[in-house]
């Protein structure tokens, strides 16, 4: 009776493993696949999904709804756009003060660093449905705010793509 239990160990073990390690193996072949269907979808700029729509590559026309899927961006096209039409929408940048003092847009709701956000919510529109787009200098911190927004209750707020980089390479003026 032991020289047999001595010789079914190996396969018993190898029984437990595979039992063990099978279904794990299949949820991460399940994770890696939504992983790259959301990256690919992710990969997507909404500036496309509005080329889509109507057709207008890179701007915006009044009529357009800002609601869009989450995290998402706008490019300084159509920033400019809707700067243009007069349509309303608060502009929050999230820089430095000192940032702020060398070139900042014109029409700046407020100035609020990125991660005070939540601290100074109150000095944010107190409508959560107006538009709000947050730039930085390249976009990243801006990014961030906007997740924060979104966090705060805000629907429609939004990272301007590029940041203040992209703003001043499209050739657009910036206040002093």
């Amino acid at each position: 009776m032991r020289n047999k239990m001595r010789s079914d160990w190996p396969r018993k073990l190898l029984f437990c493993l595979v039992i063990i390690i099978t279904p794990a193996l299949l949820s991460c072949s399940a994770k890696t696949e939504n992983d790259s269907a959301d990256k690919s979808s992710q990969n997507e700029r909404p500036s496309d999904e509005f080329t889509k729509t109507t057709g207008i590559e890179g701007s915006m026309t009044t009529e357009t709804s800002y609601v869009r899927r989450e995290g998402s961006t706008i490019s300084v096209a159509e920033l400019k756009a809707a700067m243009d039409s007069g349509e309303k929408f608060a502009l929050l940048d999230v820089r430095t003060q000192s940032e702020y003092d060398e070139a900042h847009l014109e029409g700046v709701f407020a100035l609020i660093p990125f991660d005070q956000i939540i601290e100074r919510a109150s000095e944010l529109p107190q409508d959560k449905k107006m538009p709000i787009f947050s730039f930085c200098r390249s976009g990243r911190r801006s990014g961030v705010a906007t997740l924060t927004l979104r966090e705060l209750g805000y629907e429609q707020a939004f990272n301007i793509e590029g940041g203040i980089i992209a703003w001043n390479r499209a050739g657009l003026p910036l206040a002093k």
